[in-house]
């Protein structure tokens, strides 16, 4: 009976998680999105944007290393001292603090935009370190949803602090304090339905072993980290800022569907795998089930955005990133080039294959970054585009699969290729034909007589979207050619599968 209600709960949590971690992701892509818009485009110049991007950087970095792989390692054991992962957190984050204040008063004297952004991001650090313990026992135990309260309310204080600051004038350092703003509210907040749950004492007992424990997790999300965002060196060195901006503004676009889903995925998955790993045939029919099942979602999508590439600048960015379709027409295979590994490095987590992990992380690094130098240097940001295929990395993986989860492995291929194809192929005949809807050129039209009363450079705005109706039309058509391909999938591809491997949802 014990047995039947752990399972019982195990599943509502999990189900409970991946909506919530959806709201969540969804909520927090829309604010980001929102907050960068609005403050870059009307309020920062490029430089002021450029200083805070540089500074973020640094405290991304800065924090994932203050983490020590900690984080991610103790999700999988079955006893977690949250006492000590506070203390440890705390003391370095002091540390971290302090000296991160000391050189941006070194350097302020010189750079005062610089200096003062990256003393007020430091203040950051603290707030940040104390919410960790309370955020991995909610991820650990998939209780996420007991998290929407404090992640939404302060995503939207960041929204609202920066668009604030930076109208008043604060530059990059209104972006710090907002940030600053939002991670204190966060670590109240979070510590609310954790007071109760999670003592707060000072500890240092099981530090080394603690450490040592974690150290490959270390190596791991540093590395994940550092040749994800190689490509702002790279560009910015051997080609432009311009083309960083370019590549950029196509590379974030592109991540829109990847950090609502995938990420709400991930908050599911790996916790879910590490706690079904006495149940290796429930462990990977797990695994195969969500693979196929994030397949069937983002293959069309990103099926969407390569044959749609330029509706999508226009509508976001605008003419001037024009350059931008092309790249975003080369990245829109790369999260659906490789669909095992999406949730083949969980698995292997959750199964501590660390060394495994190590060698995956490691080769797709050395390679990405490699090629990423190489290829930027010689084709410029279309090169860098290509390098992300070359991690090599996944072979990895596959095998793996291969030679433990046969079965498994065969069955996610067989169905890769239909979903390839179906997602594909309709929208490739869509635009076989040249579709242009004559009424959205009377719909512009009308809205920007209208809008020429109140302000004409903004109608000649309006007006000159006329220009795109073909764009437009195809887009509409493709939409609803996604709506079709998603219910296809759902009958076709999901019901069956959630028999053939006996998944209860």
């Amino acid at each position: 009976m014990k047995i039947i209600n752990k399972n019982r709960n195990l599943k509502k949590n999990a189900v409970d998680t991946l909506f919530s971690s959806y709201f969540i992701q969804f909520f927090s892509k829309f604010f980001s999105i929102a907050t960068q818009l609005i403050t870059a485009r009307f309020f920062l110049s490029l430089n002021s944007y450029g200083t805070f991007l540089y500074v973020f950087f640094i405290f991304s970095i800065v924090n994932n290393l203050r983490d020590l792989g900690i984080s991610t390692q103790v999700i999988r054991r079955k006893e977690i001292n949250y006492s000590l992962i506070n203390t440890l957190f705390l003391v370095l984050s002091l540390i971290i603090t302090i000296l991160q204040i000391i050189y941006g008063l070194y350097i302020l004297p010189n750079n005062k935009m610089f200096g003062s952004t990256l003393i007020l991001m430091a203040l950051s650090y603290i707030p940040t370190a104390l919410g960790s313990a309370p955020s991995i026992y909610f991820a650990r135990n998939l209780l996420i949803k007991k998290t929407i309260t404090a992640r939404v309310s302060s995503i939207f204080l960041y929204f609202v602090f920066a668009v604030i600051l930076c109208y008043y004038g604060f530059d990059a350092a209104g972006l710090a304090i907002a940030k600053f703003v939002q991670s204190i509210s966060f670590m109240f907040m979070i510590w609310l339905p954790a007071r109760k749950i999670i003592s707060v004492k000072i500890e240092f007992d099981g530090t080394l072993n603690l450490i040592k424990d974690s150290y490959k997790f270390f190596i791991n999300d540093n590395l994940s980290l550092i040749t994800a965002e190689i490509y702002n060196y790279v560009i910015k060195n051997f080609v432009s800022t311009a083309s960083l901006a370019i590549y950029r503004a196509a590379h974030s676009l592109i991540d829109i569907p990847l950090n609502i889903i995938e990420q709400a995925f991930f908050k599911v998955a790996y916790p879910l795998f590490s706690q079904l790993i006495d149940e290796p045939k429930k462990l990977i029919n797990g695994y195969t089930f969500l693979t196929i099942l994030l397949l069937c979602i983002e293959a069309p999508l990103y099926a969407y955005m390569f044959f749609n590439s330029e509706f999508i600048i226009y509508l976001t960015y605008g003419a001037k990133y024009d350059e931008a379709v092309n790249i975003i027409k080369l990245l829109s295979f790369l999260p659906i080039f490789t669909p095992c590994t999406t949730f083949g490095i969980e698995l292997i987590k959750s199964l501590k294959k660390d060394n495994l992990m190590i060698a995956y992380i490691f080769i797709g690094s050395f390679f990405i970054i490699l090629f990423s130098f190489l290829l930027t240097k010689n084709f410029g940001i279309t090169g860098t585009a290509i390098a992300n295929y070359l991690g090599m990395n996944y072979f990895i993986i596959y095998y793996f699969l291969y030679k433990n989860y046969y079965e498994s492995f065969i069955y996610i291929m067989k169905r890769t290729p239909i979903i390839y194809i179906a997602s594909f192929g309709l929208f490739f005949l869509s635009h076989l034909l040249k579709i242009e809807f004559e009424v959205i050129r009377y719909i512009i039209r009308e809205i920007a007589i209208f809008t020429q009363k109140f302000s004409y450079p903004i109608a000649q705005k309006i007006s000159d979207i006329s220009h795109k109706t073909d764009i437009i039309s195809h887009s509409i058509i493709d939409a609803g050619l996604l709506v079709i391909i998603f219910y296809s999938f759902y009958k076709f591809i999901y019901l069956p599968m959630k028999k053939d491997l006996n998944i209860r949802l």
